[in-house]
């Protein structure tokens, strides 16, 4: 016995477009509806899926901006479906007036779904987005100045926010020193200019006008007192080191032991920061020890020059910014 199973009709369901859509369209573009409508159980001998234009069907109208095209085809448990897409080459405003019906019609009934066109907002979609971009361009060019400003006035603007806020450090963290001087030791009668910096200058610029603490070796380590732990205890009581870089220094074939103390608490113990002030212009450091410039590489130096013998009090000078820059802040006790 062979059984052929025969067509069977459904209701007409429209599965798109739903029935008062609303499409958004822009004037003179091409626009497509699409129509599909489930009508039976295998290929029926009557279905129909067509459009009509304010309940005229399409093929009746004179307009040559409309086409339809049709196809079938069948689902999973043999499905019988239409597909009807109605091609409009040219958006005209009395469109944006009319009702776009699609009608699916099979032997059981007849359903219907109308759309209807509108324009799309131009200004209320477009104008967030061109806004957006813009804020973005302006956010982005924004953050770029404020990164260059601030690389290229950084100093400034720490040393003003302490100048203004005055922001202190409260914690007790028992030192006494902001900061423990380390030279080249003059060991003949003739005074020189780095003596004369350490012993005058620095004094009148970070002690008097700033109001740090220095430790000076020859000036805060008392007559009696056992050198090397004096400079040990006087180094643990400093929250920085300053170290005078220049050619006496770098020639020196026995480097002093406050140099080496401080070396080893920088690299070693990562406790103390070190600020480097480069007197004279040294070059490619090449002569200095391995730990100097392994130092320099990382944080570089505050190069004194010439000019800045000419106002040497002057604390607003670039070099004593620098310098007032990486000392701690001011301490207060809590």
């Amino acid at each position: 016995l062979i059984s052929e199973a025969k067509h069977s009709p459904l209701p007409p369901q429209i599965l798109f477009p739903k029935d008062k859509d609303v499409i958004e369209v822009e004037l003179g573009a091409a626009l497509s509806l699409k129509c599909q409508a489930r009508l039976g159980i295998k290929k029926q001998p009557m279905a129909v899926v067509t459009w009509d234009v304010d309940n005229i069907p399409v093929k009746y109208l004179d307009f040559s901006r409309f086409h339809e095209k049709t196809h079938f085809f069948e689902g999973r448990e043999q499905e019988y479906y239409r597909e009807t897409t109605l091609h409009i080459t040219e958006i005209k405003n009395e469109d944006l007036q009319a009702n776009f019906t699609c009608v699916a019609v099979n032997e059981m009934h007849n359903t219907k779904a109308t759309v209807t066109l509108q324009l799309k907002a131009q200004c209320g979609v477009g104008l967030p987005k061109v806004l957006l971009i813009v804020g973005s361009l302006v956010l982005l060019v924004a953050i770029a100045v404020s990164v260059i400003l601030y690389q290229s006035f950084r100093v400034d603007i720490v040393l003003f926010y302490r100048e203004i806020f005055q922001p202190h450090s409260v914690k007790d963290d028992g030192k006494i020193y902001d900061a423990y001087v380390i030279y080249p030791k003059n060991h003949t009668n003739e005074a020189n200019f780095v003596e004369y910096f350490v012993y005058q200058i620095m004094p009148d610029i970070l002690e008097n006008e700033c109001g740090y603490k220095l430790c000076i070796y020859g000036r805060d380590i008392y007559p009696g007192e056992d050198t090397a732990s004096a400079i040990e205890k006087r180094m643990q009581k400093s929250r920085r080191l300053i170290i005078l870089l220049t050619h006496q220094l770098i020639n020196c074939k026995e480097h002093a032991y406050d140099q080496h103390i401080a070396l080893y608490n920088a690299l070693i113990q990562n406790d103390t920061k070190l600020i480097l002030l480069e007197m004279e212009t040294i070059g490619t450091y090449e002569k200095l020890q391995e730990s100097l410039r392994f130092i320099i590489k990382q944080q570089g130096t505050i190069k004194w020059k010439e000019q800045h013998t000419v106002h040497p009090q002057s604390s607003n000078s670039k070099f004593w910014k620098q310098v007032r820059y990486h000392m701690p802040l001011k301490h207060k006790s809590s």
